[in-house]
């Protein structure tokens, strides 16, 4: 089996050999809102659940490859600390697609894609009503790596909830169903 050092490969590659060795990966769907109010749409990969209790989501708005530059969601969720993480399903992934491309950071991916935004409960970025999954986020932790680790910012989020935890225990979350998810249901994509 070939091994790499990191060191060694340039940025494409590391990224390439990353992407290929884990997977599959769930797409989140997020949305932010900027200093003015307006709504960004943007899908990430580099996504998943990091801890039940306290209930806590992580994503990571990585740098573009070709430029190292970032992108309006990071600006946007360091600046308002809110985040909505919309689950993708397949229903969703041609709107998603629309969302994904680079557009000025004045324009609304809502409008480009399609997707309805709806008024979230505790957050002012605004669910997308197509989802059936979004969680309302506040930002609990960002984190820069060092340099010489990688050009990523990561962001740990806490999920809101109301006062207790109970059966639904934040109600944040917007969805199509009762007392538990049934994946099968909503066919999640993700990335391999």
């Amino acid at each position: 089996m070939p091994s790499f050092s990191p060191e060694d490969l340039i940025t494409r590659d590391r990224h390439r050999i990353l992407l290929g060795a884990v997977g599959p990966r769930p797409i989140a769907l997020v949305s932010t809102v900027d200093e003015f109010g307006t709504p960004n749409l943007s899908p990430y990969s580099f996504f998943n659940i990091f801890s039940s209790n306290p209930p806590t989501l992580i994503f990571s708005p990585a740098r573009r490859v070709r430029d190292n530059t970032t992108k309006d969601t990071l600006h946007n969720a360091l600046r308002e600390q809110e985040v909505v993480v919309n689950v993708v399903n397949y229903d969703l992934v041609q709107q998603v697609n629309l969302s994904s491309a680079e557009y000025p950071s004045h324009v609304d991916e809502f409008v480009k894609s399609g997707l309805t935004p709806v008024p979230s409960e505790l957050v002012a970025p605004p669910r997308v009503a197509e989802s059936p999954v979004s969680l309302e986020c506040i930002i609990a932790v960002s984190h820069l790596p060092s340099r010489r680790l990688a050009q990523r910012k990561e962001i740990r989020m806490q999920a809101l909830h109301k006062k207790t935890y109970d059966m639904a225990p934040y109600r944040a979350i917007h969805s199509h169903f009762a007392s538990h998810l049934k994946v099968c249901q909503w066919h999640p994509r993700v990335r391999t």
